[in-house]
């Protein structure tokens, strides 16, 4: 707005840009990061230093986000921000539109002597791609472009409640077996007087696997994944009650392998639009391909292996533990 002079006071002209489109679900990643989803300069037509805190926030419920500025005399700054935004949790969400609006709100206050004075509030409606839709790349508020491939993380909800039920049948699962299979994690098994017979954490990934195969009806589902545009990505707990496709079963599979204290690995062959899942075993990385979710393990094992010896220099393959170093838990 234009500077503003009343009893003495000079108001700063401020100027806010935002991102074309924000992406709901990855917001939390980008908050980590300082990404400029948001800029906003600040222009002092004074002669005196001044400080302000500007706030954003996405939606109308939630915490902003603040940041400080202190631009000089007769000069400008600028902060770039990534706004708060309350995320929908772990819930099982609709099949949302493409795009859709929400309102972001962005405030100037000044601090000086002591006191605040609020200099700027603008509620703009800004487009938005709604929780549960994957977007492979974003351009932010300065116009640059960014990959957003490891946002896939954010749908790795680990902490899922409903997660346990599926550890916990697996878990009778192995109990049945002869010799009996027990759901550790990633610790030596001779820690709990077990001599195992084969890899211990393959042993209990294929609990996991014929667990989900049995009890839940998972199979693969043939649709598309486009990695070039924007989709619809299931979180575990939709899968589990819905299949689903390559995507939706390595996400479901490396949340399932987090919760054990796994260290999963999801694997993106972008020209062939497939997505597979995969662990860390010691130095080994051994890879499950999903298109064959249904199939005995050993198949789904196989393939997984002759997937991982064919990937080329242009696919990726997102470290989740890595990851969880800039993402918050989801």
């Amino acid at each position: 707005g234009n500077p503003l002079i009343t009893g003495g006071f000079t108001a700063p002209v401020v100027t806010v840009s935002t991102m074309d489109e924000f992406p709901l679900s990855a917001l939390p990643l980008l908050a980590r990061r300082d990404f400029p989803a948001i800029r906003v300069v600040i222009r002092n037509p004074s002669d005196h230093v001044r400080t302000f805190a500007v706030s954003a926030l996405l939606g109308t419920d939630g915490i902003p986000v603040t940041r400080q500025c202190t631009v000089p005399a007769n000069a400008a700054a600028s902060v770039a921000l990534t706004p708060g935004y309350r995320t929908g949790g772990f819930a099982a969400l609709p099949a949302p539109a493409v795009v859709r609006l929400v309102p972001l709100t962005v405030s100037v206050v000044e601090h000086r002597h002591g006191a605040e004075r609020t200099v700027y509030t603008q509620r703009l409606s800004v487009s938005a791609y709604p929780e549960g839709r994957f977007v492979s790349s974003i351009v932010d508020a300065d116009g640059t472009t960014h990959p957003l491939l490891e946002s896939l993380v954010m749908w790795v909800t680990f902490n899922d409640p409903v997660l346990r039920d599926v550890v916990n049948r697996a878990s009778d699962r192995g109990a049945a077996l002869v010799p009996p299979v027990k759901i550790i994690g990633p610790q030596d098994p001779r820690r709990f007087g077990i001599q195992p017979t084969e890899d211990y954490d393959t042993a209990q990934v294929r609990l996991l696997y014929e667990t989900l195969v049995h009890d839940y009806r998972i199979q693969y589902i043939n649709q598309p994944v486009v990695f070039q545009d924007t989709q619809r990505v299931q979180y575990p707990r939709e899968t589990l009650a819905a299949r689903g496709n390559c995507i939706d079963l390595a996400v479901l599979m490396a949340a399932l392998l987090e919760s054990l204290q796994f260290e999963p690995v999801i694997l993106l062959l972008l020209e062939e639009g497939h997505a597979a899942v995969g662990w860390k075993s010691g130095d080994t990385l051994r890879v499950l391909d999903t298109n064959y979710f249904g199939e005995p393990f050993a198949t789904v094992l196989t393939k997984g292996s002759e997937l991982l010896a064919k990937l080329a220099p242009q696919d990726v393959i997102l470290d989740i533990a890595a990851l969880r170093h800039d993402a918050p838990a989801p």
